[in-house]
């Protein structure tokens, strides 16, 4: 009666894990079977804290049946909505928002759509790490990644970001603590296509300035933002903060068409406002008409800031 009711339960795959006819009886069990009751406070809450770990880690790894029945573009987007991450496909002009609600219809296909290519991911404040990116594999046209403010983001993640050397354009790590400057230093190397990086407010990150020239002296078409004018040494041939922001990085974004959630702000002293540049509405031709008016201007010595973006 016992056999048949461990045969039937659903928990006899949990069973197996303790016990089994070849290797007997895990290690793991047979220490923690030695070890002493311990309810204090303290040692309850270093094992709830190290069950929650698991429980993240486990939630991030990779379903390989998921990739074969959706592809990897449709397999990442669907991973990624489902754990408060926005995506955006090649050719649309809004956002798919992640669901927040269990019982929240998907808006995305569940089944492999030939074309559809996943080309921006908005993962801000959210839960990635290094396993996270075992689903990302094969995104051959993402272009825009946004990591700011994710906690568990750091070094290694960012050494593994060279699946992406083929088409990443824009990365921001903004307020990642995880990462250091061991981390950005490998990034000119791992990301060849890389145009634009964003790294404001990283507590572990020392010498900010010597890393921005470093990363720019490997790439020197690569544009830095967020690191503190004092930080960067007097001798270091940079451009201008401003000229990157108004109109290098404004021209770059507005190709992209990244819609509503890309916010140009320049570091500019007298007007911290940010610029919204709204999909479809500035072309290329009025934006290289714009690049060449505000590079008068500057010849000139004429405050850039002068330019808004009602006169594109």
């Amino acid at each position: 009666m016992l056999r048949r009711l461990c045969i039937n339960s659903p928990f006899k795959n949990h069973f197996r894990t303790i016990y089994s006819k070849v290797e007997g009886v895990p290690p793991d069990w047979l220490i923690f079977l030695q070890q002493d009751i311990d309810l204090r406070p303290r040692s309850v809450e270093r094992w709830w804290r190290k069950k929650q770990w698991e429980t993240l880690v486990n939630d991030q790894k990779l379903d390989p049946e998921r990739i074969r029945i959706l592809g990897p573009d449709l397999s990442a987007a669907h991973f990624l909505i489902m754990r408060n991450v926005a995506v955006k496909f090649k050719g649309a002009d809004k956002w798919i928002e992640p669901i927040k609600k269990k019982n929240e219809p998907v808006v995305i296909p569940r089944s492999y759509v030939r074309g559809l290519h996943l080309e921006a991911i908005d993962a801000s404040n959210s839960k990635l790490m290094f396993e996270s990116l075992d689903n990302l594999e094969g995104l051959e046209h993402l272009r825009y990644l946004n990591l700011s403010g994710c906690s568990y983001v750091d070094d290694w993640t960012l050494n593994r970001l060279h699946m992406f050397n083929k088409s990443l354009e824009y990365l921001d790590v903004s307020k990642c603590e995880n990462i250091t400057e061991r981390g950005l230093a490998c990034l000119a190397d791992k990301l060849p296509n890389l145009k634009y990086l964003k790294m404001k407010e990283m507590p572990k990150v020392n010498y900010a300035g010597f890393v921005q020239v470093l990363l720019q002296e490997c790439k020197p078409t690569l544009r830095i933002e967020g690191v503190p004018s004092e930080d960067v040494p007097e001798d270091a041939n940079l451009e201008p903060i401003f000229i990157s922001g108004m109109i290098l990085h404004t021209y770059e974004r507005a190709t992209f068409k990244l819609g509503e959630r890309i916010l140009i702000s320049d570091e500019r002293e007298n007007d911290n406002s940010p610029l919204l540049l709204e999909a479809g509405i500035i072309t290329e031709d009025q934006l290289k008409d714009n690049i060449n008016n505000c590079t008068n201007l500057i010849e000139e010595g004429t405050d850039c800031n002068q330019l808004k973006t009602s006169s594109i």
